[in-house]
């Protein structure tokens, strides 16, 4: 007699990409699509920043647990930093809007420097690049709100799936007076020894 509350995977609550996706797989994939953005940041990006690659690693081991162990706590430090990198691109959006407004004689100056040219680009290239990088920002900030809530759900369908019916022996070990051996109980519990 199992005395976790029954959660089906087949629940439409657990579905995303109209219901072709559960939401463990599809936050593993967009742990992939972390690790592959880390990794191309780390390649391409300034070798001065390698400090910053602990962050990956600290979320991606977190996750990496969390799915091993289907404990969902360990996917917030996940959740987090995709919170993060939206309102980072909506900020990258709104600064170059705000420089482009301000001072569009420098950007054009950027721009030429970037594309290795000796004269500046024309005023339609220019604004088609600045376009095409706040679209870039828009969309890539929209993905990471879809991807919040992927993992949102996905931790909600862990801690669904680990709560404890009311009145059985595996939920004192969320009372205030819980004693150790209800916590080994529970963890024992947990890992089929008991």
């Amino acid at each position: 007699m199992s005395t976790l509350r029954p959660v089906s995977f087949s629940d439409p609550r657990y579905k995303c990409l109209c219901g072709l996706i559960h939401v463990v797989t599809a936050t593993q994939i967009c742990l992939g699509l972390y690790v592959a953005a880390s990794i191309f940041s780390v390649i391409f990006g300034s070798k001065d920043l390698l400090t910053w690659l602990l962050v990956p690693l600290f979320v991606v081991s977190l996750s990496i647990y969390s799915f091993v162990t289907q404990r969902h706590k360990y996917l917030y430090p996940f959740l987090i930093i995709t919170i993060v990198h939206q309102f980072v691109s909506l900020i990258m959006a709104f600064i170059v809007i705000t420089f482009a407004m301000i001072n569009f004689d420098s950007l054009k100056k950027i721009i030429a420097h970037s594309l290795g040219s000796s004269s500046q680009p024309s005023m339609s290239l220019s604004l088609a690049l600045i376009s095409l990088t706040v679209l870039i920002c828009i969309i890539v900030a929209i993905f990471h709100v879809w991807q919040a809530l992927i993992i949102y759900r996905c931790l909600e369908f862990y801690e669904d799936r680990c709560t404890p019916l009311e009145g059985s022996p595996t939920s004192r070990w969320r009372d205030d007076d819980a004693t150790i051996a209800d916590w080994t109980t529970e963890r024992e519990y947990r890992t089929g020894t008991l």
